[in-house]
């Protein structure tokens, strides 16, 4: 039986890991009893222009486009090209690196032709293809191909970067694709598909809610309603969502012989929405779209989905792809998870984990996380609305390393309204806790990308916004329509300027900044050497022991004793002064102001006890630092280019 139905994964995605997206989608089809052959076409276009170099463009900032590039000439062979003017948007592009890219380019058009010749020869009835952050125009360059090559099949487009306005406008400006879908297609992608295989007219007037296509953007009609807003397809109830079917892709790892280089890990989902957000949207984010609301899968549900998983493919690594860890998964899901110990699971959490909770995620196996931190500083973090103070965030990262999870955070920069003097104050505490896991060794400029409240509210936060300038060399649309394709914005004042750095996302020169970023620097060279700086602490009853092997250390060891000792420990969390000297007068110990006042000034003074937010923090570990998780078990695949050709960084 021929395979009528594609469903592809186009460059650039990650090769270490399947398509959740994709897996859901086969899994829903397949109920119909229809043949759906998966495609990996990122994994095969790596093999084209060799793995490592592969690996730096899909791990380029997404807003730079630089994958996107790669294929626009295939998807839109009429734009005028200006590859100068592209390359000018970077400070840093060497002469190598855009030989390779212009390589990349003409290699990425032959795929295209001989892929599309290769799905054509199977006689397809339907082609789709999934499309996030750096997937659009390699989706659209082959979508293009097939339907000039035969116009009955059937092309369809999905995925984030269809949401809402931006799939209008693909359906809209891109005739070549039938249908797009906007949003979560769960609970009717199977059955439309299975009308299509069945050649059931589907009148305009009665798409599924959630499908744009050529003949109903206009009124953009969904289920015979009018709607005066583009449809976006919503899923109440996360037990319609299946479990991903997997099989092609591994069946690709070794028709390519890639078995050896890529150690994959899975993808699930336990929830979506971002329970924090609907609460109070963190001013960057753009990352559920249009709809907040959080909703998880049930316990049991969870425990199944990652069983199955695990029994079919062999593999114990998860990376999770919520947008945050469901709280009352504390309960359920990690307990159940603590009694099996055979996970290896990545989550983002909320930031101001406390002990107890570091404790269950090592316990259950979640040994890798992105809390999300983004800031040391309070009055940032309440600029941007994160919900957590910064000495919150320096607490969870010292239990983080004290039960051996990995940690995962950046540095932000450039918010709206901050002050400059913010970056010297977080500059002054870092070499105070470069005993614990630095952040990504740049300084991340904050983004403004589509649904954030930034992008919603521009004037509230004095911004003037246009698409980030890479779109215009991307796609041959006018600046109306490009506003509503893009998902990265920029201030209009960094217009006809090269914007873009290779390895920092953006160029800055605030002189905050410049100071933060060069103990950033610092931190990433003491934890990329042999020697990683050491605060420990022995608790040996009466007296705590401390080694410290910081720059910053007043000694290598120190004998905590008396009223200095018990305050370390009252210390271990955050606590303010009037709660450590309630917590002193329930022991029945000395909780004057002098006494305490002094206890706290030796501390401080040795660097041993950090006073930020009003609140005090015991800086130590207790007991010798645990060693990390391996880079290559990180739950979302691991790629091993010993055996690869070489490509001159990108990122």
């Amino acid at each position: 039986m021929l395979s009528t139905i594609y469903l592809i994964n186009m460059p650039y995605s990650s090769i270490t890991r399947p398509s959740l997206a994709l897996g859901l989608i086969e899994n829903y089809i397949n109920k119909y009893g229809h043949q759906v052959e998966t495609i990996y076409g990122n994994v095969e276009f790596s093999t084209k222009i060799g793995l490592e170099l592969y690996d730096q463009i899909d791990n380029s900032f997404f807003e730079h486009l630089i994958g996107e590039w790669t294929f626009s000439r295939g998807a839109f062979p009429d734009k005028k090209r200006d590859d100068d003017g592209f390359f000018g948007l970077f400070t840093d592009l060497t002469d190598i690196i855009k030989q390779q890219l212009l390589s990349t380019r003409n290699k990425a058009e032959q795929y295209i032709a001989e892929l599309a010749d290769r799905i054509l020869a199977d006689s397809p009835k339907v082609v789709a293809c999934t499309s996030t952050f750096q997937q659009n125009c390699a989706s659209l360059a082959l979508l293009r191909m097939i339907k000039e090559k035969n116009s009955n099949v059937v092309t369809m487009l999905g995925g984030a970067n269809c949401e809402s306005i931006m799939g209008q406008t693909i359906s809209e400006s891109f005739p070549w694709v039938d249908y797009v879908f906007s949003g979560e297609c769960d609970d009717v992608i199977g059955k439309f598909i299975d009308k299509l295989m069945r050649n059931e007219f589907i009148g305009t007037h009665n798409l599924p809610h959630g499908f744009i296509c050529q003949k109903n953007n206009d009124l953009l009609l969904s289920q015979n309603k009018v709607s005066t807003k583009p449809p976006r397809g919503y899923i109440e109830d996360m037990a319609q969502v299946g479990i991903p079917i997997y099989d092609s892709y591994f069946s690709t790892l070794n028709h390519l012989d890639l078995t050896a280089s890529i150690h994959p890990g899975l993808l699930a989902e336990t929830s979506r929405g971002c329970w924090w957000g609907a609460k109070k949207h963190c001013t960057f984010c753009g990352l559920n779209g249009v709809s907040m609301t959080h909703r998880s899968k049930s316990s049991s549900a969870v425990l199944a989905e990652f069983e199955e998983l695990h029994q079919k493919y062999n593999i114990n690594k998860l990376e999770i792809v919520d947008n945050i860890l469901p709280m009352e998964y504390m309960k359920t899901v990690l307990p159940a998870l603590s009694k099996e110990q055979k996970y290896n699971i990545f989550y983002e959490t909320k930031s101001n984990l406390k002990k107890e909770h570091v404790a269950q995620l090592a316990d259950a196996g979640v040994k890798w996380i992105q809390p999300g931190f983004e800031s040391l500083h309070d009055d940032f973090l309440k600029l941007v609305a994160k919900g957590a103070t910064g000495i919150q965030n320096v607490s969870a990262l010292k239990w983080s390393l004290n039960f051996g999870v990995r940690v995962s955070w950046n540095l932000l920069c450039g918010a709206p309204n901050e002050k400059d003097h913010w970056y010297d104050e977080m500059a002054k505490i870092l070499p105070l806790i470069m005993h614990l896991q630095p952040p990504y060794h740049e300084l991340i400029k904050i983004r403004y990308p589509r649904f954030s409240p930034y992008f919603k509210d521009p004037k509230k936060y004095g911004l003037t916004l246009e698409p980030l300038q890479s779109y215009q060399y991307i796609y041959p649309l006018t600046e109306n329509e490009l506003a509503n394709i893009a998902y990265f914005f920029d201030e209009k004042s960094t217009k006809n300027q090269a914007v873009f750095s290779l390895t920092v996302g953006n160029v800055h020169n605030v002189a905050g900044h410049k100071l933060l970023q060069e103990q950033v620097t610092l931190w990433s060279q003491q934890w990329s050497g042999s020697s990683v700086p050491l605060l420990y602490m022995s608790d040996q009853g009466e007296n705590i022991v401390v080694i410290d092997t910081r720059k910053v250390a007043t000694n290598v060891t120190h004998q905590l004793s008396g009223l200095t000792a018990c305050i370390y420990r009252l210390c271990e969390e955050p606590v303010s002064k009037s709660r450590l000297i309630s917590k002193l007068a329930e022991l029945a110990l000395p909780n004057d102001d002098i006494n305490v006042n002094k206890a706290l000034a030796i501390l401080i003074k040795n660097k041993l006890l950090l006073s930020l937010s009003h609140c005090y923090l015991a800086l130590a570990l207790k007991g010798k630092t645990p060693k990390l998780p391996d880079v290559k078990d990180y739950p979302s695949g691991y790629l091993n280019l010993d055996k690869a050709a070489k490509a001159v960084a990108i990122v």
